[in-house]
C-alpha cells in the first residue's frame, strides 16, 4: 500500500492484483481543480437550484461550508431542512456556533453527484468551501498537483430527482 501524505490529508493508495475483487471498483471520475495565484486551489460545482459555483478546496476544512446569502437564495426555491449546530474553531483560533443545513445534491465537475450534503452556514456571502464532511462521501480519492486534479470513485448516480426551480433555468452565482 502506497501513502500519500499532505498536511492536513493521507490518502492510501492500494495496490491490486488485476484478478482480486479489489479490481472492479468503480473507475475513477476526474475532477480539474484551479490553482489560484493565493495558491489555493478551487473547483467547479452545481447546486441545482443556483447553477454554477466556485468553491475553495479545502481538506482543512472539516466541514463544507456556504453562506447566509446563499442558503437564503436556496430556501426560496427547495427545501434545506436544519440539522444542528456545530461548535466550530476556526483557522484564527475563534469559536463560533453554526447551524448545519442539508442541501438535496451537489454536482462536481461535469457528472460527479453527492447527495444530502450537509453544509455549515456562515453569516454574510462568504466564500463556499468543499470541505472533508463532503469528500469523504467521494473516496477512495486521489489528488494531483501537476496537473491539479481530483481522482474520486463515490459520485453518485445523476440529478434526475433534482432539477432547478420550475421558474425557469438555474441561476450561475461565482463566488470570489
Amino acid at each position: 500500500m502506497a501513502v500519500f501524505c499532505f498536511p492536513s490529508l493521507c490518502i492510501a493508495q492500494a495496490l491490486v492484483d488485476a484478478s482480486s475483487p479489489a479490481a472492479s471498483a468503480p473507475p475513477a471520475t476526474h475532477i480539474t481543480l484551479v490553482k489560484r495565484t493565493s495558491g489555493t486551489y478551487s473547483l467547479n460545482a452545481t447546486i441545482p437550484q443556483l447553477g454554477s459555483i466556485d468553491f475553495l478546496f479545502d481538506t482543512g476544512s472539516s466541514h463544507s461550508v456556504i453562506g447566509q446569502s446563499m442558503l437564503q437564495t436556496l430556501i426560496q426555491t427547495t427545501e434545506v431542512p436544519y440539522v444542528r449546530d456545530l461548535r466550530g474553531v476556526l483557522a484564527d483560533g475563534s469559536v463560533r456556533i453554526l447551524p448545519i443545513h442539508r442541501i438535496a445534491a451537489l454536482r462536481l465537475g461535469d457528472n460527479c453527484w453527492i447527495r444530502d450534503v450537509e453544509v455549515a452556514v456562515f453569516p454574510g456571502d462568504t466564500r463556499p468551501i468543499l470541505g472533508m464532511s463532503s469528500l469523504v462521501e467521494l473516496a477512495p480519492m486521489g489528488l494531483s498537483m501537476d496537473p491539479p486534479l481530483l481522482s474520486v470513485s463515490g459520485c453518485k448516480a445523476g440529478a434526475e430527482t433534482v432539477a432547478p426551480p420550475s421558474g425557469g433555468p438555474a441561476r450561475g452565482i461565482t463566488a470570489r
